[in-house]
């Protein structure tokens, strides 16, 4: 389990800079209603490999015809920490471990029969067309995580195509452009991110002062 501080911590669940939409308009997306939404969950993915070279797992999405971060619906029985792993396990073949991001702890005597949930590093409302889950445009509320791997080798046979792509493999991939952003942006800080280094890089200075 993590610690209260979540510096350089892992959560297995048991077993480009980024620009920051204006408040209204953030505000705004996530007040409409009369909109089905979904929970989904997935994770973001790194393993080093020989000479530091951090790497990121992308699967290529059958549907959709892009390589994404794996991850999917949170089914009724988990929460979202757990359906992040469990995609990831699904569609990759990778056991993987979440870092959490930075979180207050909970106050002394805080009861134990209340279980903390990992945090994830973004929650992204997204409009999506309409799927095998729902046949009408409807809405995505993304927890998006960031899990290492030790080993890069599949533990079993992935769902989907997956491979593993350095930072300057991304340009030539056909990715969404938001998870390409975030992708680069978390490829130029892996490392500080899983030491707890929030200060290191203008994407985690905001890390960086909520851990002071």
């Amino acid at each position: 389990m993590l610690s209260p501080s979540g510096h350089g911590q892992a959560w297995n669940g048991g077993r480009a800079e980024i620009q920051h939409q204006p408040r209204r308009e953030a505000s705004d997306q996530v007040r409409r209603r009369g909109v089905t939404k979904h929970a989904t969950a997935g994770a973001l993915v790194f393993a080093c490999f020989p000479v530091r070279q951090w790497k990121l797992g992308l699967i290529e999405h059958p549907r959709l015809d892009r390589w994404m971060a794996p991850g999917g619906h949170v089914e009724d029985h988990e929460c979202q920490a757990q359906a992040a792993l469990r995609e990831v396990e699904e569609e990759t073949g990778l056991r993987v471990r979440l870092l959490e991001a930075p979180t207050p702890g909970l106050p002394s005597g805080f009861p134990s029969t209340h279980a903390r949930v990992p945090l994830p590093w973004w929650i992204i409302e997204q409009q999506v067309p309409a799927d095998n889950h729902l046949s009408e445009p409807h809405v995505h509320i993304d927890h998006q995580y960031v899990a290492v791997v030790e080993d890069p080798e599949p533990a079993c046979v992935p769902e989907h195509p997956f491979a593993w792509y350095g930072p300057d493999e991304l340009d030539g991939l056909r990715m969404f452009e938001d998870t390409r952003l975030l992708a680069k942006a978390l490829l130029s800080c892996i490392g500080d991110l899983i030491e707890g280094r929030y200060a290191g890089s203008p994407l985690l200075q905001a890390f960086a002062a909520a851990s002071n």
